[in-house]
């Protein structure tokens, strides 16, 4: 019997207990050429050397040779006729130009591959790929590569005969190779760079060059491998005075120097802490801030760029080590090419973008040349090549990017040292600038500095031009960050479905693109959200898998936990969990999150004795935003604080003036209701507990409704009782109009009419079996169905 391919986490714990030390880059490399097969999983696993398990050596280019899977899918290749076997090493080599897909009918007769209705041809199991091309003589293997290379045209072709001519040095089709994968999308260019350093005299620039491409293409396991010998490669190059500089997009001009491979080293030591930075922010800092050290003299760009990324582990790790001070002894003006960095630049528009460029294929995740190299960006199109500023550290910016970088630099240094008002005058002289900025990475970081500064809304459309320009240039490693940036300005904004439609949305392109870490808090957040509305099965589920792997993603975890403990009515450790957060010491926990959950501590603590800084620090963030929203978020908080009952009307007061409808006024409005009721002005609470019950259970807050209709109820007034989470809405007439469905609900039910199944949607959206079985009864009932023949029929409707 068969088994069922295990999810993503079941395969990561399953490696994991093979080999505890094993890196989360390397997994996701395991993972997604096992696609969920747990044999292969095994013998991958149990084969790793610890240089392979830590990320300094390559994978295994396929099965142990002599593992009992491998014998028998070598069996089951050496029963095939000749011509078949041919035909699969074609198919190795090129998937997507195969001719006569009728030689392949006896390898589909013994499920060796499976050919889809668009005529495509794959592997089964996809790692077999990888054991034909290994298994074939050198010969057949070369000639199967020119016979790709007269099919193709291109990078595609070039990259091919690199592939024929591996073993002899050939310096100028290296050349020629390099120079056209500057141009190419990630993945494509990844794998024609790596074949031009194992032709090239000197290898080091285009072993970063691919490791970059690899990293950006969503294979952190490919790029490893090549950054560790980028990073210790001696080189041969010349040293030459300071002054020479890199082209943009030429492979072949020298790099600033000193010592040109010196630098190369260092950037490729940045990619690296790049790479770990989310899973462990303070190494990442030292690292990065120590390459951003050695590259200021010489490479201004490449340090701008490692300080950027030392400014956000800094950040995430709540301790600003010495960025402050290395970015003060940046020469801010000298980078800025003459431009006035307070106004941007009129008539330098955003660079363009190129559509249509599919994700990458198997090629990319086995090494092997793609016909989709041809598809690669212009060069001077979105700046998303292995010359972008994207692509890794040290590439120039145009002087627009430039000056952006250099203000999110200044005001993350403001921000690190407590100075707010120099760090928001930086922030909003950053949102000015990213209009005519492209490169996504500099717009995630907009986006952020938007969300610091109040500005949700518009850091929320930033972050999505940021997840639409990677992903149409195959900078695949980019979207879920910038999906991440987008859930938090929704979230920010109080727009609750849209955040978990990002959130969503990230986490699966996180878990797809190799960067674990990032998928994990991700999972917190999306806990985060589901505890704001008190869904405490889907909350815990999510805290449970956001914290199985990796320790980042605690405090998001534990703030959900509070507030599951502060809708259930439990403030005491609500309040310990959010104290835990705010007042985490130096090297552990978010500095932005240490200020968002400000509003929910006062909540469980209100007056209690200690937090007069956390609320003076939040009141004067929001006041520095001048937005509507916070300052309302900030009235609430002063209310919640008042000795004085008076006092603590007028606040809430103020706080309602300012809410625009939804959960947040709702929320505001139950507890001035609680205020109002406790104080025995009992008719004055009826009208905003009314509201607020009625405003949670048109959300989906189910437990918040509950909790106002109790209130409303000790208030005198009798309440219709909320739907309880466990208990289906009583079915609308068949063919009438219930209420509108959820979002939630609107995806789940989509799902099911898609024919996925209850564990299906539970994996796909993080849910447990328990919500995903509640919410779909209450779609029957909203819909007036009664099966799921019946709900897909009336979606399709």
């Amino acid at each position: 019997m068969p088994l069922r391919p295990l999810d993503e986490h079941q395969a990561h714990r399953l490696l994991l207990a093979l080999a505890p030390d094993l890196a989360d880059p390397v997994a996701t490399g395991i993972m997604a050429t096992a696609a969920g097969n747990p044999g292969v999983l095994t013998e991958l696993g149990e084969a790793l050397s610890l240089a392979q398990r830590r990320g300094f050596a390559p994978l295994p280019a396929g099965l142990p040779p002599h593992g009992p899977l491998a014998a028998r899918l070598r069996a089951a290749v050496a029963a095939l006729p000749a011509a078949t076997r041919d035909a699969l090493l074609l198919l190795a080599v090129e998937p997507t130009h195969i001719t006569d897909l009728s030689a392949l009918s006896a390898a589909e007769a013994t499920g060796l591959v499976t050919i889809s209705p668009d005529g495509c041809a794959h592997f089964v199991p996809r790692i077999l790929r990888a054991g034909i091309y290994r298994e074939a003589p050198a010969g057949a293997r070369r000639a199967a590569h020119l016979v790709a290379a007269e099919r193709l045209d291109g990078l595609a072709a070039l990259t091919h005969r690199a592939a024929a001519a591996l073993g002899r040095p050939d310096s100028g089709l290296a050349h020629r190779l390099a120079t056209a994968a500057a141009g190419a999308a990630p993945a494509p260019a990844a794998i024609a760079f790596r074949y031009a350093a194992a032709l090239a005299d000197d290898p080091s620039r285009l072993l970063l060059n691919a490791a970059r491409s690899f990293w950006l293409a969503g294979r952190p396991d490919e790029a490893l491998p090549l950054l560790h010998r980028a990073a210790s490669h001696g080189g041969t190059t010349r040293p030459t005075g300071p002054g020479d500089t890199t082209r943009p997009g030429d492979t072949t001009s020298p790099l600033p120097r000193p010592a040109g491979n010196a630098i190369v080293r260092a950037r490729a030591r940045g990619l690296i802490a790049e790479i770990g930075l989310r899973g462990d922010p303070l190494p990442a800092r030292d690292a990065l801030l120590d390459v951003a050290g050695e590259l200021l003299p010489y490479d201004r760009p490449g340090a701008l760029s490692a300080l950027l990324l030392a400014g956000e582990a800094c950040c995430r790790a709540g301790d600003p080590g010495r960025f402050v001070a290395l970015a003060a002894a940046l020469d801010f003006p000298s980078t800025s090419a003459g431009l006035d960095l307070a106004t941007p630049s009129a008539g330098v528009g955003p660079p363009s973008t190129s559509a249509g460029l599919g994700p990458p294929s198997m090629s990319a995740e086995l090494g092997l040349p793609s016909a989709s190299a041809g598809l690669g960006l212009p060069r001077a199109s979105a700046g998303l090549g292995p010359s972008s500023p994207s692509a890794g550290l040290g590439v120039p910016w145009t002087s627009v990017g430039e000056a952006l970088a250099v203000r999110q630099v200044r005001g993350l240094a403001s921000l690190l040292q407590g100075q707010d008002e120099s760090a928001f005058t930086e922030f909003r002289a950053v949102l000015d600038l990213a209009a005519r900025v492209g490169d996504p990475s500099l717009l995630v970081g907009a986006a952020m500095a938007g969300i610091v500064v109040g500005q949700d809304r518009r850091a929320a459309a930033l972050a999505r031009r940021a997840a639409a320009a990677a992903s149409a240039s195959g900078a695949y490693a980019l979207v879920p960050a910038a999906l991440e940036a987008v859930a938090y300005a929704e979230l920010a904004a109080g727009r609750h479905d849209a955040a978990t439609a990002a959130a969503l949305d990230g986490a699966a392109a996180a878990s797809r693109y190799g960067r674990l870490d990032l998928a994990d808090s991700l999972l917190a957040l999306l806990a985060v959200l589901a505890a704001l509305v008190g869904d405490r099965a889907t909350g815990e589920h999510r805290c449970r898998a956001a914290t199985a792997r990796h320790e980042e993603a605690r405090d998001l975890a534990d703030w959900a936990y509070a507030l599951l403990d502060l809708v259930e009515g439990h403030p005491a450790p609500a309040a310990e969990r959010l104290g835990a957060i705010v007042a985490a010491p130096p090297g552990r926990g978010s500095t932005v999150l240490r200020v968002a959950v400000i509003p929910h501590l006062i909540e469980a603590a209100g007056a209690a004795p200690g937090l007069d800084a956390p609320a003076l620090q939040f009141d004067r963030w929001a006041r520095r935003t001048g937005e509507a929203a916070w300052l309302a978020m900030s009235a609430r908080c002063r209310a919640l604080r008042a000795r004085d009952a008076g006092a603590a009307d007028d606040h809430f007061r103020e706080a309602l003036r300012r809410h625009d409808a939804g959960f947040a006024l709702a929320h505001t409005e139950l507890l001035y209701g609680r205020h109002l009721r406790r104080r025995r002005r009992s008719l004055e609470a009826r009208g905003h507990l009314r509201h607020a019950a009625e405003t949670f259970q048109r959300l989906d807050a189910g437990p918040w409704a509950a909790q106002a209709a109790r209130e409303l109820r000790a208030a005198g007034e009798r309440a219709p009782a909320p739907v309880s989470p466990g208990i289906p809405a009583r079915p609308a007439p068949a063919g009438s109009p219930g209420p509108p469905l959820t979002a939630q609900q609107e995806r789940i039910a989509g799902l099911v009419a898609d024919g996925a199944t209850n564990r299906e949607v539970a994996q796909q959206l993080h849910l447990s079996p328990r919500t995903v079985d509640h919410h779909l009864r209450n779609v029957f009932a909203r819909l007036g169905v009664r099966s799921r023949t019946e709900l897909a029929r009336v979606l399709n409707d």
